[in-house]
């Protein structure tokens, strides 16, 4: 019923798109992530998370206010440690969510991460605290001066063996990447005969052409319908999740 429900949406969408251009007309009928979480996860009822580049858990996010309004467990995962310790007392109301003070990573147990000097916070813009990045050249994309830059070495690990660690369920409803250019190794970490999210948000702005395309053919093959939101990919379980 929810995928029969989805495809008549779709259907719509697509028809109620097509007249828009037709009239010159800049209307879209668009998806939209948080509302698809409120009416797929009701307040007060069970809801499962996992978080990769979960930063203090609040900053650049609408995920959090989310989680607390819901019966939230899951796992939230950031690699620098001052970051990390304001997402461990963030969440320190829920032991149902475990935080976790790793990188992640294929398979290396130490990286280093090209981050914002913390020093250097009050001359940047505040989202700039949010683009720590493998790739030491990243930060030049949003145009912020290198000598704000710093290396830091972290702990990492594989995903699916934080997985296998703190998150003992196959089940999980969200699964949502932000790693700053390396989110599709991220997500061919996941195995899906192991654990599969009714809902993936992946950040895509980062990626070349090519990874996009890498990206999508990976969700695309797991029966996912994806669609672009802002600067990342909303992949969508049609079968369970409704639109």
């Amino acid at each position: 019923m929810i995928f029969l429900r989805n495809i008549l949406l779709l259907l719509v969408q697509r028809c109620t798109n097509t007249i828009a251009i037709l009239m010159r007309s800049s209307f879209r009928f668009q998806f939209v992530f948080i509302k698809i979480l409120e009416k797929n996860y009701a307040a007060h009822q069970p809801f499962s998370f996992i978080q990769i580049g979960a930063n203090d858990g609040i900053s650049h996010d609408h995920l959090y206010s989310f989680v607390k309004s819901r019966n939230s467990r899951g796992v939230a995962i950031e690699p620098l440690k001052d970051f990390f310790e304001k997402l461990k007392c963030n969440y320190q109301y829920n032991p149902h969510v475990v935080t976790v003070n790793e990188a992640v990573h294929k398979d290396k147990r130490k990286v280093i991460l090209y981050r914002l000097d913390p020093s250097k916070t009050d001359l940047a813009p505040h989202w700039a605290q949010g683009i720590a990045s493998l790739d030491p050249h990243h930060h030049k994309r949003s145009h912020i001066p290198s000598d704000y830059i710093i290396a830091e070495e972290v702990t990492a690990n594989n995903l699916m063996n934080i997985i296998e660690e703190h998150y003992h369920c196959n089940k999980v409803n969200l699964i949502q990447i932000d790693a700053e250019g390396y989110d599709l190794e991220i997500l061919k970490m996941i195995d899906f005969k192991k654990i599969k999210p009714q809902i993936i948000r992946s950040e895509y702005i980062n990626l070349s052409k090519a990874e996009r395309l890498a990206m999508r053919s990976i969700l695309s093959a797991q029966k996912y319908y994806t669609f672009t939101l802002d600067a990342d990919f909303i992949s969508v379980d049609l079968f369970q999740v409704k639109l």
